[in-house]
């Protein structure tokens, strides 16, 4: 029996993750006027790890941090003050800080998680994305500019002379779904481990530019998703044997990876994966393949790794998107980036050794 080649991505899913504006405060939020003079805020948009972000109103519970400045001359108005729900409803400091007396316009540049690195001269923040997936954050921003007289605002239970801050995602949402190859319907797939290897981990996004891209970028990273424990096995039919089966959700609610948005550049097949030289970027799949009579890649203790190079085209990961690939599986490429056929197999378990 000949397999087929490699496991394919055919396909790619991208889904702004939205927010709400501070006029779409919920109707009875209590939202009460600050004492005149002082700077309080509106907050849309929610911090989450699940599949989407829509409409959701900033969780009370959470806290952002504000730097402020003239913006004729630079002259700081707020120096990196906590923001967070007061007892009155407002959203505001716990040290009151006032619009410049003259009506002078104010830059604000608001940032979440509070304790980002903001560098204050350059108005930049940066980010180092942890490995451990339940560190990594969804980092988000807001810019705007106002005066005491612009920032009074319409709409229900909104605060007078507040300003509206709508916080926009900094980073890219990575997910995986798995199916199996129609040239392979009797295949069975259990997946135990998904990483993408050789990721920039961390950049600066220069929150001046109209355009915000992250720069200054890190050397490569590796990134392992969260899995879907209730994914349980591909194939290609569904239990009646003749309906294809959808494309199984691999990764968890809570599992999708939060990464700095880039271009990656795939792994060239003619090095070793794991070879210093390599600098492109793969998905390392670890799963367990098999026929009714025949294991093909790993056994039932012993799941074993297949390769992928891997690319997110010319355009890359865009900030505030959440991309879904999905894994159709046919044999995979060993280290060497050498198709698993069939023939070599028979040769023994001595050959086999080397795609562990």
């Amino acid at each position: 029996m000949k397999h087929s080649s490699q496991i394919l991505i055919p396909a790619l899913a991208a889904l702004v993750l939205t927010a709400c504006s501070g006029a779409d405060v919920p109707e009875g939020s209590g939202t009460i006027a600050a004492p005149d003079g002082v700077i309080s805020y509106t907050v849309g948009t929610a911090v989450t790890r699940a599949n989407t972000v829509n409409g959701s109103e900033f969780p009370a519970d959470e806290q952002f941090r504000i730097y402020a400045y003239q913006t004729a001359g630079g002259a700081v108005v707020i120096p990196g003050a906590e923001v967070g729900r007061m007892p009155d409803g407002n959203w505001g400091t716990a040290v009151n800080y006032y619009w410049p007396e003259d009506g002078s316009d104010v830059d604000f540049y608001a940032v979440y998680p509070k304790d980002l690195s903001f560098d204050t001269a350059g108005k930049k923040i940066s980010y180092s994305v942890p490995a451990d997936i339940s560190l990594q954050q969804d980092v988000m921003y807001e810019t705007a500019t106002y005066n005491k007289a612009s920032s009074a605002v319409t709409g229900n239970a909104v605060a007078a002379n507040a300003v509206p801050l709508t916080f926009h995602h900094a980073l890219a949402q990575i997910a995986f779904k798995g199916k199996v190859s129609s040239d392979n319907k009797g295949w069975t797939v259990d997946v135990s481990r998904i990483e993408i290897c050789h990721v920039n981990g961390s950049g600066t996004l220069d929150l001046t530019q109209a355009a915000k891209a992250w720069t200054d970028l890190s050397a490569p990273t590796d990134y392992t998703a969260g899995l879907n424990t209730a994914a349980g096995t591909l194939n290609f039919y569904e239990a009646d044997n003749t309906t294809e089966a959808a494309a199984t959700d691999l990764t968890a609610s809570d599992g999708s990876l939060l990464l700095i948005p880039q271009t990656l550049t795939a792994w060239d097949t003619g090095v070793n994966v794991l070879d210093a030289a390599n600098t492109g970027c793969y998905l390392a799949v670890t799963c367990w393949i098999r026929s009714a009579s025949d294991d093909i890649r790993g056994t039932s203790t012993a799941h074993e790794t297949v390769y992928v190079p891997f690319d997110n085209g010319t355009a890359g990961w865009l900030p505030g998107k959440r991309y879904v690939y999905t894994l159709n599986f046919g044999a995979g490429l060993d280290a060497d980036g050498k198709n698993f056929r069939s023939e070599e197999r028979r040769v023994g378990k001595e050959c086999r050794s080397r795609w562990s």
